[in-house]
């Protein structure tokens, strides 16, 4: 049947039993897809029914729709005119794991962080009847990127715009990446568990059914099955911000779902529906492990792979946290993912998740460190530009000694461009007083976690995703210096973190010196020194705004030295999807293209 649908069009001729059929059929092209591909695999499992009862109500492109976080939106793309791209998926020139506005009509708007749908939305509604249009706007929100505060601020102001229409679905699955936390999370999980309500619910249904609707029998059994709700589970936070609230409903029941999203379509303004739904759903092993089967890894049946930083963290923590009562860690929502599992389950009175809500987290971190503790904040890296703010103006400007660890720092491959951590480096080397560092290695992270510890000041320590050969150098780390990692004759080599196996290979072939930069700030400015007679090449994984080779530059004008310096860093533009290898040879930073350049010096 699959086959067959190359439009939402196609959807529309189908009866609920062959829709049924139907979601069957994605979600194992869903499975065969991402275990090959890799992606996440458990959310979009959640969403089949959900998604194909909104296409089939609403009539996309025309209405609109908005995917909160934009990776459950596999079967979106399948029934869009994507099926037969979707083998491409996460992979280079093929279609994006998240909504892409360059991809497809249908993809409204782009999502690859949280809690953005319901603000775009609004916007986006509030344009339409400024226009005098008339179409439809769902935005798809999970009980995860709820809770993040910008969805807070979206539902606030919709909640006082009753004139304006505007649909919201809640996808409540009780999980985000990590296990949903929280006083949000528990008021779903009564709405969804309340004794006999569900079950009174059903009753009532089945009542409704058998009357005429017209009649005023039918208007009063549907005002009771309303104040049941409210008997037995109170005002929900949506009534008191002014939404109506509808649920919570089977969100893996076509029927269901089907029919209260007629019955939002025809409702004069904002209105929020609780589809209730399982992470994983068709799929044993998703169903059992939603964390570890929210994102898989390409070509593997699981994201359980070891990955040696997120290892390493969770080793040198639990080590630190040991030794020393202040230690705390921090998350975002992301426990698993990070590492921190094992730090929280032996230290569960220093170990706090915020849920998807970033700015909190940084800002608490905060004050936990005026309190006398010393926080390990663990978040990735394109996640950290969320609280930019919250590092200057509740960390950094009161020199607090909060230690931000940095996962998913440089190129991360096939999440694409909503998540490479491509931008860090300028953003925090304009931070006064922070100290940026990068390790080459687990080994060197390891030694920087513990330096941050003694320092009485904000330490960032960027690092990539995936694992790293340990590599020796002159100088162990025991401070913001740089170390000296090949001896050459012909000129310098400046590099850090995960550029270093590009470096090696370069200085090798050159006869160079490779130096490892691996504190970004402050400069190694004696090291610089050293350096500044013979030619220098900078190759750093960032944007080339506010990086390392930036700073070196500045450094030297200011001391009016004369170097030939040469940087390779990535291109001013948002790199698109690829396997790493695959995004540094298109951005010119792979070793043969800039040994041919350096060649030619």
């Amino acid at each position: 049947m699959l086959e067959k649908i190359n439009s939402p069009a196609d959807i529309k001729a189908l009866h609920i039993d062959e829709l049924e059929k139907l979601a069957d059929e994605i979600r194992n092209e869903i499975i065969k897809t991402t275990l090959h591909n890799g992606g996440h695999l458990a959310s979009n499992l959640g969403t089949v029914e959900l998604t194909l009862a909104i296409h089939y109500v609403f009539d996309t492109p025309e209405d609109k729709l908005i995917f909160d976080v934009g990776h459950q939106c596999y079967t979106h793309k399948l029934i869009t005119g994507r099926r037969e791209q979707f083998s491409s998926l996460r992979r280079q020139n093929g279609i994006s794991g998240f909504p892409s506005h360059t991809e497809s009509e249908y993809d409204t708007f782009d999502a690859g962080h949280s809690s953005t749908a319901i603000s775009a939305a609004l916007g986006l509604a509030r344009a339409r009847d400024r226009r005098g249009e008339q179409y439809h706007i769902v935005a798809v929100v999970g009980d995860g990127a709820i809770g993040g505060g910008m969805a807070f601020e979206a539902i606030n102001d919709a909640g006082a715009s009753q004139e304006t229409k505007l649909i919201i679905v809640l996808n409540d699955n009780e999980m985000s990446i990590s296990k949903n936390v929280g006083a949000l999370s528990k008021h779903f999980s009564k709405l969804r568990t309340t004794k006999g309500y569900l079950q009174s619910k059903k009753n009532v249904r089945k009542a409704l059914e058998t009357i005429n609707h017209s009649g005023k029998l039918f208007n009063a059994v549907a005002h009771l099955r309303n104040t049941l709700r409210y008997f037995l589970i109170g005002e929900t936070i949506f009534d008191a911000m002014g939404i109506k609230y509808l649920g919570p409903i089977n969100g893996h029941s076509l029927k269901e779902m089907v029919d209260i999203l007629r019955r939002a379509k025809e409702q004069p303004g904002p209105v929020v529906i609780h589809a209730v739904t399982c992470k994983g759903c068709g799929y044993a092993k998703a169903e059992k492990n939603p964390e570890i089967y929210h994102g898989v890894s390409c070509g593997k049946g699981s994201g359980l792979e070891e990955i040696s930083y997120a290892k390493q963290l969770s080793d040198t923590l639990c080590r630190l946290a040991q030794k020393h009562d202040d230690v705390c860690a921090v998350t975002a929502g992301m426990t698993y993912n990070t590492g921190l599992a094992a730090f929280a389950q032996k230290f569960p009175q220093r170990f706090f998740d915020t849920g998807i809500a970033e700015q909190h987290a940084l800002a608490m971190a905060g004050g936990l460190a005026k309190g006398g503790m010393h926080p390990y904040v663990v978040i990735y890296s394109t996640f950290l530009q969320r609280g930019f703010d919250q590092v200057f103006h509740d960390i950094c400007l009161q020199e607090l000694p909060v230690t931000l660890c940095i996962d998913h720092a440089g190129l991360v491959g096939e999440d694409g461009p909503t998540h490479n951590g491509v931008f860090d480096i300028g953003f925090l080397r304009s931070m006064p007083g922070l100290i940026l560092l990068a390790p080459r290695d687990t080994e060197e992270f390891d030694k920087m976690l513990a330096y941050s510890l003694t320092e009485k000041k904000p330490v960032a320590i960027r690092y990539p995703k995936g694992v790293a050969e340990n590599i020796e150098g002159k100088y162990p780390f025991a401070g913001p210096d740089w170390d000296v990692l090949m001896q050459g004759e012909n000129g310098s080599i400046l590099t850090f973190g995960a550029c270093i196996p590009e470096g090696m290979q370069i200085a090798a072939e050159l006869g160079w010196s490779l130096i490892d930069a691996r504190s970004l700030k402050p400069l190694d400015e004696g090291m610089l020194n050293k350096i500044k007679d013979k030619p220098l090449c900078v190759i750093e994984d960032n944007a080339p705004q506010g990086g390392l080779c930036e700073a070196v530059l500045h450094y030297y004008s200011d001391q009016n030295i004369s170097v030939c310096v040469r940087g390779f860093s990535l291109e001013d533009a948002f790199v698109a999807v690829g396997t790493v290898e695959q995004q540094k040879e298109k951005n010119h930073m792979d070793a043969k293209y800039i040994l041919e350049q350096l060649k030619q010096l």
